[in-house]
């Protein structure tokens, strides 16, 4: 998936001695921690949860965020299938909803930190038959976006929650079957962090790379088949390193907050 991003780095930083980009895939945050650390990895790109982790861990520093898609920030909607009867998130108490996975930002983070500012009380469920208390919410992990659409059309969960980038993509027949109950804040898809150390001319010329991807004259790359780019972090779109600091803290997540 990255190594079309890593070639085209190191086809653009000859002037620093670098003639190839290889991509190291680590098993934890820990792991991946102690590789910015110690300079075995240079650029890490990955959710802001799991980059802000990542951050804590090795000092590493956040330079730009990275969109594909549409291009542009998202956000999570929580739906339903318009026959449940369902209309606001009160109503989700005592049932059990479908999230994409806890390190993913609008498939996880966003919708949890939305329910608990809403009052819920959230717990995880093995399965979608397990049993719901009728003053808490709980939710089970599809490990993908499209999974947790066809969950809730199918009738195997209630309600899910998804990044908006996927839920405008779903089908007019099957959007005909669905019902919008609330939407998340914005936040950015990745984001890129640099390590610690690095020399400061060769961390101005990846930033300068990677914001020429894909604007004017800049060369398409992909992550994952689809087109990407990269922007800074701006006060107007709200997407500020110490916002998503703030959300991180908040989320109270163990699973991701430790190594």
């Amino acid at each position: 998936a990255y190594q079309p991003l890593a070639d085209y780095l190191a086809a653009n930083l000859g002037e620093f001695g670098i003639g190839i980009g290889s991509v190291k895939i680590a098993p934890d945050i820990e792991t991946m921690s102690s590789w910015l650390a110690s300079g075995k990895v240079d650029v890490y790109v990955d959710t802001p949860y799991r980059a802000m982790a990542v951050t804590m861990y090795s000092d590493a520093e956040p330079i730009l965020r990275c969109s594909n898609g549409d291009g542009s920030p998202h956000h999570a909607v929580f739906f339903a299938r318009s026959d449940s009867g369902l209309t606001t998130l009160s109503d989700l108490n005592g049932q059990i909803i479908a999230l994409e996975h806890v390190g993913s930002t609008t498939g996880f983070f966003l919708p949890v930190i939305h329910l608990q500012e809403s009052g819920m009380k959230l717990v995880e469920k093995a399965s979608p038959e397990s049993p719901v208390g009728a003053n808490e919410m709980g939710y089970i992990f599809t490990h993908d976006d499209q999974n947790t659409i066809q969950w809730v059309i199918s009738g195997k969960t209630v309600a899910g929650a998804v990044d908006s980038y996927s839920f405008a993509q779903i089908s007019q027949d099957d959007r005909m079957q669905l019902i919008v109950l609330a939407e998340t804040e914005t936040a950015p898809g990745e984001m890129v962090l640099t390590r610690r150390g690095m020399d400061l001319g060769l961390r101005r010329s990846i930033e300068r790379v990677l914001l020429g991807i894909g604007n004017g004259a800049g060369q398409t790359v992909t992550i994952r088949s689809e087109p990407v780019h990269f922007v800074e972090f701006t006060g107007e779109t709200g997407l500020s390193v110490s916002l998503i600091e703030e959300v991180y803290e908040k989320s109270g997540c163990e699973t991701c907050h430790a190594p």
